[in-house]
C-alpha cells in the first residue's frame, strides 16, 4: 500500500527464503511472478522460460511451497536465477494438503500481502508469521481466529495499527461489558445513543482480539466485521477478489 522509492542500482541476492504469492505468464514462454521474502519484502521478478517442460523451474514456482530463491537486476523487476524447494517449515508438503476453506483461507493471505506490503519493503517478522499462519491452516487450526490475528498482525506491520485497548478520547482502558463504537481514523469510543459511528463492538471483542483469542462465537463475529470494515477502507476501491469470489466462506 505504501509506497516506496525502488533502488536504481544492480543487485543480486542469493539463496534467500521466499513464498510465491501469485504469477501469470509473461511473453511466450515465461512468468511474470511476485514473491514474498524474508528480508527483501515483496519482490517481482521474471521466471525466463519457466513454462517449457525442461525448464530449471518447472514445478516449483507454486504458491505455499518454501522456497530458496536467487536474483538479479535492477529497478522494480528482477530476474529469477535459481529457485530450490527448502524446509524452513512444518510441513513442506503443505502445496497438496491445503483444502476447502483452508485453501481460500491461503489464497486470501497472499492477497493481503500482495495489496499491503509494497516492493522492496523489508518485513522479517511478517513473513515469519505468514509461515507460522500457513502450518495453522495446514492443522485447520481454528481458521476464524488464525485469519484475525494475521489481519490485526498485517495491519501493525504495514502502518495501519489498532487501538484496542482504550478509549480513543477519554483514555480510559476497554471494559468487557461496555459497548463501543469504533471510528477507523481515531479508534474505539463508549457508544451513545445519539452517537453515528462506523461499527458497533463490545469490549470482549476488542479485548480479546488484541489478546488473539476468542471465547465464541459473538466475539468472533463482530471482530470479522472489524477487521472487513478497516481492511476495506485502505483498500478504497479496489476490494479484495477473493473476498468477493468466495463471499460464502469465512472470509
Amino acid at each position: 500500500m505504501n509506497s516506496n522509492p525502488i533502488n536504481s542500482a544492480y543487485k543480486r541476492v542469493f539463496q534467500q527464503p521466499a513464498y510465491i504469492l501469485h504469477s501469470r505468464a509473461y511473453q511466450n514462454t515465461s512468468l511474470l511472478v511476485d514473491a514474498f521474502t524474508a528480508n527483501y519484502g515483496r519482490i517481482r521478478f521474471i521466471a525466463k522460460g519457466a513454462r517449457r517442460l525442461k525448464s530449471a523451474f518447472a514445478g516449483k514456482l507454486q504458491v505455499f511451497t518454501p522456497l530458496l530463491i536467487s536474483w538479479s537486476g535492477k529497478g522494480d523487476l528482477y530476474t529469477l536465477n535459481s529457485a530450490e524447494l527448502a524446509s524452513f517449515r512444518k510441513n513442506n508438503s503443505v502445496t497438496g494438503s491445503l483444502r476447502g476453506s483452508a485453501l481460500l483461507s491461503a489464497y486470501y493471505l497472499n492477497e493481503l500481502l500482495i495489496r499491503f506490503v509494497s516492493l522492496e519493503d523489508p518485513h522479517s517478522d511478517l513473513f515469519y508469521y505468514y509461515v507460522d499462519t500457513l502450518d495453522k491452516l495446514f492443522y485447520k487450526q481454528s481458521i476464524e481466529n488464525t485469519l484475525r490475528n494475521f489481519e490485526k498482525w498485517l495491519l501493525e506491520e504495514t502502518g495501519y495499527s489498532l487501538v484496542l485497548t482504550h478509549d480513543a478520547r477519554t483514555g480510559k482502558a476497554v471494559t468487557e461489558d461496555q459497548v463501543y463504537l469504533y471510528d477507523i481514523a481515531e479508534g474505539p469510543r463508549i457508544y451513545k445513543t445519539n452517537d453515528n459511528a462506523d461499527l458497533q463492538v463490545s469490549g470482549k471483542t476488542l479485548i480479546e482480539l488484541d489478546r488473539g483469542s476468542f471465547s465464541g462465537k459473538d466475539t468472533l463475529r463482530q471482530a470479522k466485521q472489524l477487521m472487513r470494515m478497516i481492511i476495506a477502507s485502505h483498500l478504497g476501491d479496489k476490494p479484495l477478489k477473493t473476498r468477493k469470489l468466495f463471499q460464502t466462506t469465512i472470509l
